[in-house]
């Protein structure tokens, strides 16, 4: 592609503040011509990997405006209800 209209998308993904798309720009392109990608699907892919950027970014901002001292998923909570748990039926028979 041309320089001229690469600055121009340059510029574009910085003003809507696409960074993630800006800097794979070159790769992204290069991956749709040898995919021969249409327009739409190219478009998506793009969206897609932005989002995507967007998400763990805030979800690693929030995390740590919330300053937890340490991020615990839920697999760690899993055992603790697992183990905490008692069928009815059980809690009648053992009483």
């Amino acid at each position: 592609m041309k320089a001229a209209p690469l600055e121009r998308l340059d510029e574009h993904l910085q003003r809507l503040r696409l960074f993630k798309s800006r800097e794979r720009l070159e790769a992204l392109l290069q991956d749709a011509t040898t995919k021969e990608l249409s327009y739409a699907d190219f478009l998506d892919g793009i969206l897609t990997e932005e989002v995507a950027s967007k998400t763990t970014q805030h979800i690693t901002m929030r995390t740590s405006l919330a300053r937890f001292p340490f991020v615990k998923g839920l697999e760690a909570f899993k055992d603790k209800l697992k183990a905490g748990l008692v069928r009815p039926a059980e809690a009648t028979e053992s009483t």
